[in-house]
């Protein structure tokens, strides 16, 4: 600047020599050619600015005269649209460019700011040469002329695509946690094993998204399937030793395993011609393993199987907490020395018994059973040898029975058994009763004496007017009298 404004001075210097100005002329020429001077440098430097600014900024900027031409675009819009050189778009507008309604809709953008004078400010999805979408954050301000008129419009678009991919895995990170959710509060209205494994596999699919996955449960030494994907079934699938292959691996690790191609894991049980390549193994504690895989390489990510493994972590509480409740419904109905239903079982399954009956016209038959002999066998031998006794009994009942029937400890060494759909005919089953115990007293050293029961059956039919408990007693009654004519006979 100051070598610029020296030669300004000695060039006024010549015309004052020469005497074509005079003094007070010169100085105030001076004074005008250096303001301009400075004015003028100043305007490049700063347009200079603005053009490094343009090129060397990643953002999209380009303005628009008021019939949204392009009057200028910086390096990024011309590669943008395709052009090699910021000037090849002067004049040109966004209908040469994209497909008539997305330049529409830029049109209607470009023009909202000029005649409102309103900044806009939106989200465009474009499409390049090759079809593949991008998205833009476009800022768009009017342009004034000195005297404050609209002269057109400033664009500034910045690429968001990777933003926007990101919003994109964030929202499905947010369902898939959702669905999790869900799943969860699902997982805890489970009541068995059954269904517990049936609604982990269809939560797992829709959260994960796989070709094939399975449940393994820890029975004894072994790893057995118990649900899996559609299409898959569980028959075929083999059951492994918690030592052996993939999912021996997995549990005993108690870490979850993936790769990229199930056929090189030598310990998949998997034909080389499977189809299968990504897979994850993840363990469900001490309860068994989830196995999950996909025909595609690169399937799953660090997400999902940090997601699989909460899955199996929410799983592996469940599992203990309904095998929990079984074991307290299983103490709640059963006498804990013979290990048969007790009398509270048999009050809630008479009911259900009693409607399948009416259902079907099929009678039931009630037989009550007591021990004889029982105080004597306590007095002589000890309450521990009467223990006895009443397991003995309560197996022999159980193994000679019907699935269908129940067998009830009814009170002290008084037992009954509910045979459903019998046509009347008890008179078999005491038999075979009566034939087995006979078998027992040959066997068994356990008493000096013969063993014996007293038994008394009766029926109830739904054409029957009596209910059960009338029914009931009339067993007891007979039995009474069997047990008298037993120790008649004594």
């Amino acid at each position: 600047e100051e070598a610029g404004i020296k030669a300004i001075q000695n060039g006024a210097q010549d015309y004052l020599i020469k005497g074509e100005i005079d003094s007070e002329t010169l100085e105030r020429s001076i004074r005008y050619a250096v303001e301009r001077y400075r004015m003028e440098r100043k305007y490049r430097l700063e347009s200079s600015h603005l053009t490094s600014l343009l090129e060397n900024i990643p953002d999209i900027i380009y303005f628009k005269n008021n019939h949204a031409e392009f009057v200028r675009v910086n390096q990024a819009k011309a590669e943008e649209v395709g052009e090699d050189r910021p000037d090849d778009l002067h004049g040109k507008t966004d209908f040469d460019y994209y497909p008539p309604e997305q330049a529409r809709q830029a049109y209607q953008g470009d023009m909202k700011v000029i005649n409102t004078e309103e900044p806009v400010v939106n989200r465009e999805e474009r499409h390049n040469r090759d079809g593949e979408t991008y998205w833009l954050e476009a800022t768009k301000v009017p342009r004034y002329d000195p005297e404050g008129n609209v002269v057109g419009m400033l664009g500034i678009s910045r690429d968001i695509t990777e933003r926007k991919k990101a919003e994109r895995d964030l929202n499905k990170e947010r369902d898939r946690l959702e669905q999790l959710h869900q799943a969860v509060d699902q997982f805890q209205q489970c009541q068995t094993e059954k269904d517990l494994w049936v609604d982990a596999t269809a939560a797992t699919e829709g959260i994960l998204g796989f070709d094939w996955c399975a449940f393994y449960c820890r029975e004894g030494d072994q790893l057995v399937s118990r649900a899996a994907a559609e299409g898959v079934n569980l028959e075929e699938l083999p059951a492994h030793h918690i030592t052996e292959g993939l999912a021996g691996a997995t549990y005993q690790r108690r870490e979850t395993i993936a790769g990229e191609d199930l056929r090189k894991d030598d310990r998949a049980s998997i034909s080389e011609d499977a189809e299968l390549r990504s897979y994850m193994s993840v363990p469900i504690g001490e309860v068994g393993v989830f196995q999950a895989a996909s025909k595609h390489r690169g399937a799953f990510n660090q997400t999902d199987l940090e997601l699989a493994e909460i899955l199996a972590g929410h799983l592996r509480e469940e599992v203990k907490r309904i095998r929990l409740e079984e074991e307290l419904r299983e103490q709640a109905i059963r006498d804990p020395l013979t290990e048969l239903y007790n009398r509270r079982y048999f009050n809630e399954i008479l009911n259900q018994e009693v409607k399948k009956s009416e259902r079907y016209s099929r009678p039931i038959a009630f037989l009550m059973i007591d021990i004889n002999r029982f105080k004597e066998i306590n007095d002589r031998y000890s309450h521990q040898t009467g223990d006895r006794v009443l397991k003995e009994v309560a197996r022999l009942l159980k193994n000679n029975v019907r699935e269908a029937d129940s067998v009830i400890r009814y009170g002290g060494d008084e037992f009954l058994i509910m045979l459903p759909e019998t046509d009347g005919e008890a008179s078999h089953t005491v038999a075979r009763l009566r034939e087995k115990l006979e078998e027992w007293n040959r066997d068994s050293d356990l008493l000096d004496f013969p063993l014996t029961l007293a038994i008394g059956s009766a029926h109830w039919s739904p054409e029957e007017e009596d209910d059960t408990e009338k029914v009931l007693k009339e067993a007891d009654q007979k039995m009474y009298e069997d047990k008298r004519e037993a120790n008649n006979g004594g």
